[in-house]
């Protein structure tokens, strides 16, 4: 029966494995989607086979169907001119070969049945259709693009996509689609998802309308710029669901130019260049839309003319190097949507409606910054210019200025949640105030709450922003920081007298030729830019700037930062005195936007601190070679791994053998890397030690020998002084990093011999083989240090010898070894003497060895080991009649010993645990 069960067990599992193999093979199957299989494909009335196409043409070869019917009508061979593809029926893969074009009429367009059509090539395809001129039969039907780089145009005088799950084109060339009709027929109707990516994107619908019954619609294009534009009062430019457009070469613009909306989509644009948004009723119909745009080089403009700009959902403005304007005519509030607006440059939000022209309104808020430049929101009328229930954060590198031109009833009802901090200009009419951290000023009789750069925001009185100090120490004020630039001269100082801000504000000597001191007097100074055409010395505070500029080139002009932290997007001081630190950071670039950085020295003192941080840079440091020491200079400052390269420049290298974008120069020090030792303890055998030393400096781990040298000191004996001395050419400093060795443990002695007293109780027994490294014991507690290479004079006994301690060696396990009774004396056979003769005095120690009374004289034996706390071993005499030292055992055999026992234990278990199992068999 057991043997049938196992047999009816195992086909079952065969069984289950092929059906699991089966139905998961058909499952494998199902999930193939039609749209990833071979369409069919029909042009005209023409069903493709596989072989060579060309455009049909009237007459035809044979009778019947024009040749707009036919579409195109297949050839033997490949031709050896002119337009052509060549379709591949197994994988529906049609080839394009230089210009081809398919003309279409009536219902008989380029269809598309249930799965892929698949274009590729090099050649450029043109399809003239009627209605429509791709038709994509099925949800299942798809037509996509596998390494095609030529033209695709299509034209038609109604839809030039209908039906279908995709259709995606993407080549390097452009791409063209255009309808004729003016009625309300888009250009892509019912197809799932269109995705149109090219050089250039041209796509014409005069009725305005792209998409109908499209999910998702996206469209990018890589130069030039991409503008769509609707002239219907009904149908806006998109219907998809989701919407986006990107052009990494240029613009984007849509407009709308009757009394329609864009879109009625989520909408994301993305361009290089500027973004402008221009139509009557807003960016989208869309029921709470995601509105997302983002300049990356340009500014964003929109322009409105009736309802708001956005009545719900969240608009993202990002002009990441630009400006950010939007302005309407509207009479109603221009946002009603959460805001999140952020430009490098100025923002300017402006509402020219005269009534109820509030910036937002309801339960919109959020966020409107400008990093560099001024916030401005400006409206006509007389209500409250920001008028939301959730306050809208205003963040400004300048200022942020409300206005109305109309002027309302008090100051304080221009904005209806006031922020608790920060500054906000107030116009109203011809009334000026501000509200500062919260509390709302006007500007008659003010006390100057607050001012900026030297200005008060409420009041605008001026108080000096900068100071000349000449060489006798005579101060001169200046209410303008460019007047008192222009007023010094090379005996003066410069000294800033308050925090300065204004990054559209630029200092240029360039046409004076002097050089300049500039004391920051601990304070901030951030402006565009600096021009000059001499010597510049800052100090003590900090720098922002847009560019730092000396092209006096081949002169010794130099900048001087001292005490400084400076972030500079962009260096060019070709003058070969270059750039010098002095305990100073500086940062140049940002991973934002791209940098240059042109610099023919930099000096850094060899222990000086400084720091330059360069990201991003268009083609690495660059200058015109005319330094030659600037080889030198960058080795010793750049990061390891990476190289200095001259060749028509002196630039540096990365670990990859490319020009560095991004660098960090600055003197290394050992004190700031990562060193460990391994193994950091040792223990004592009289050779030096030398461990491994790892040093990670910047996340990058040196190479010994190479980025720094080891030196060890005092690594032989025990102790805590053992130390690696770490340094290396390209390093300051060096490092000192200890390791410790420790005492070592050692043997008990080997080699002793014993030696019988003579005669017994005559304390002339021996020890031989010992050397002033041992000491011996009689009780185990206390020890004699041994200073010969034999104890002599010892009474019979057991005696422990073992090796001192030492600085490297801990005291070593004793060796016992057995001095024994000499023969007995004369006296010890008289009766009168029973004692047998014995001295306990003479004995070492003040101890009564163990004594003999066999009569026989014993020596070291060794027939019975065994060991004992304390000792190494016990020797057991042996009875003798010999005067004849013997070698004593250190117990080691019981190690041996013990080892076989155990052995012997565990093969009689498991002989025990076999015959058992046999004896179970059997019964079985």
């Amino acid at each position: 029966m057991g043997k049938k069960r196992k047999e009816r067990c195992l086909a079952f599992l065969m069984a289950l494995a092929m059906m699991t193999g089966l139905f998961m093979g058909d499952a494998a199957g199902l999930l193939v989607k039609a749209e990833d299989t071979p369409a069919s494909v029909k042009i005209g009335i023409t069903t493709l086979e596989t072989g060579w196409y060309v455009k049909a043409v009237d007459p035809p070869s044979t009778p019947g169907p024009s040749a707009t019917i036919r579409g195109v009508d297949k050839v033997g061979e490949e031709p050896e001119s002119g337009g052509y593809i060549y379709f591949d029926k197994d994988t529906a893969t049609m080839t394009v070969y230089n210009d081809m074009e398919i003309a279409t009429s009536g219902p008989n367009p380029v269809t598309v049945t249930g799965g892929n059509l698949t274009i590729s090539g090099a050649g450029n395809f043109t399809v003239e259709g009627t209605s429509p001129a791709f038709l994509l039969a099925g949800t299942g039907a798809a037509v996509v693009t596998k390494d095609f780089t030529g033209n695709f145009k299509v034209t038609s005088n109604s839809n030039v996509i209908n039906g279908g799950s995709r259709f995606e084109i993407d080549t390097t060339g452009d791409i063209t689609l255009e309808t004729a009709s003016t009625s309300s027929e888009p250009i892509a109707l019912s197809s799932g998802v269109v995705d149109l990516s090219g050089k250039k994107v041209t796509i014409t619908a005069p009725c305005g309308m792209i998409d109908s019954g499209v999910s998702t619609l996206n469209l990018t294009q890589t130069e030039g710029d991409l503008a769509l534009s609707s002239a219907s009062d009904y149908y806006p430019i998109f219907h998809a669901e989701n919407v986006t457009l990107k052009n990494t070469g240029g613009k984007v613009e849509l407009e709308n130019t009757s009394t329609g909306v864009l879109t009625d989509s989520n909408l994301t644009i993305e361009a290089a260049g500027d973004i402008s948004l221009k139509s009557a009723k807003g960016i989208t119909s869309k029921s709470n839309p995601q509105v997302s745009l983002t300049s990356t080089n340009g500014d964003v403009t929109i322009e409105q003319t009736a309802t708001p700009v956005m009545a719900n959902g969240k608009l993202t403005i990002q002009a990441l190097a630009g400006a950010i304007s939007i302005s309407t005519n509207a009479t109603v509030p221009m946002f009603q949507a959460e805001l999140d607006i952020k430009a490098k440059n100025d923002v300017t939000l402006k509402q020219n409606g005269t009534t109820d022209s509030s910036l937002t309104w309801g339960g919109a808020g959020g966020s409107i910054e400008s990093t560099d430049g001024n916030i401005t929101i400006e409206q006509e009328g007389s209500t409250y210019v920001i008028s939301t229930l959730n306050a809208v954060s205003l963040n400004a590198g300048g200022t942020v200025t409300v206005k109305r031109n109309t002027e309302g009833t008090a100051l304080g009802d221009m904005i209806r949640s006031v922020p608790a901090t920060g500054v906000i200009q107030l116009v109203d009419g011809t009334k000026k105030g501000a509200i500062v951290d919260g509390t709302v000023y006007a500007a008659s009789g003010c006390t100057h709450p607050k001012r900026i750069n030297g200005k008060c925001v409420v009041c605008d009185d001026q108080e000096p922003v900068a100071a000349i100090v000449d060489a006798n120490g005579n101060v001169t004020n200046y209410n303008s920081l460019s007047d008192a630039f222009h007023n010094a001269n090379k005996y003066n100082t410069v000294k800033l007298l308050v925090d300065y801000k204004n990054s559209s504000e630029a200092i240029d000597l360039s046409s004076v030729y002097k050089a300049v001191n500039l004391d920051l007097n601990g304070k901030s100074l951030t402006l565009d830019a600096f021009n000059i055409m001499n010597h510049l010395s800052v100090s003590n505070g900090k720098l922002n700037l847009r560019m730092l500029n000396d092209a006096n080139t081949s002169l010794s002009d130099k900048c001087t930062l001292e005490n400084v932290e400076a972030d500079i997007h962009e260096i060019s001081w070709t003058a070969n005195g270059g750039l010098e630190l002095k305990s100073s950071r500086l940062h140049v670039g940002s991973q934002a936007s791209p940098c240059s950085f042109f610099v023919e020295m930099i000096t850094i003192a060899p222990d000086d601190d400084s720091v330059i941080i360069v990201e991003n840079m268009i083609s690495g440091l660059a200058n015109y070679k005319n330094v030659p020491a600037m080889e030198q200079a960058l080795d010793k400052l750049i990061p390891f791994g990476y190289s200095v390269f001259v060749d028509s420049d002196i630039t540096v290298l990365d670990e990859s053998g490319n020009r560095a974008k991004n660098l960090v120069l600055r003197n290394k020090k050992l004190a700031e890397a990562d060193i460990t030792l391994s193994p950091a303890a040792f223990v004592y055998d009289g050779t030096g030690k030398e461990p491994a030393v790892t040093v990670t400096y910047d996340g990058m781990t040196l190479t010994e020998g190479r980025d720094f040298t080891v030196t060890y000191v005092d690594n032989i004996e025990v102790g805590d002084t053992a130390a690696a001395i770490i340094s290396g050419s390209r390093f300051l400093d060096s490092v000192t990093k200890y390791f410790s060795i420790t005492k070592a443990h050692r043997g008990a002695p080997t080699g002793l011999t014993a030696v019988a007293e003579t005669i017994d109780g005559k304390n002339d027994g021996k020890i031989r083989g010992v050397n002033a490294e041992m000491e011996y014991s009689i009780d185990g507690t206390t020890y004699t240090a041994i200073t010969e290479n034999e104890l002599t004079g010892l009474a019979d006994g057991t005696y422990l010898v073992r090796y001192q301690e030492t600085r490297n060696y801990y005291a070593s396990s004793a060796t016992q070894i057995v001095v024994e009774k000499g023969l007995p004396s004369s006296d010890s056979l008289n009766p009168s003497n029973l004692g047998g003769g014995n001295n306990p005095e003479n004995t070492p120690g003040g101890s009564t060895p163990n004594e003999n009374n066999n009569g026989t004289t014993l020596t070291a034996g060794s027939n019975v080991v065994t060991t004992l706390p304390g000792a190494s071993s016990v020797q057991t005499p042996t009875a003798t009649t010999s005067d004849s030292s013997t070698q004593v055992k250190t117990g080691d055999d019981n190690q041996i010993f013990l080892y076989l026992l155990v052995l012997f234990a565990a093969a009689g278990v498991a002989a025990g645990a076999y015959g058992r199992l046999n004896a179970g068999r059997r019964m079985k």
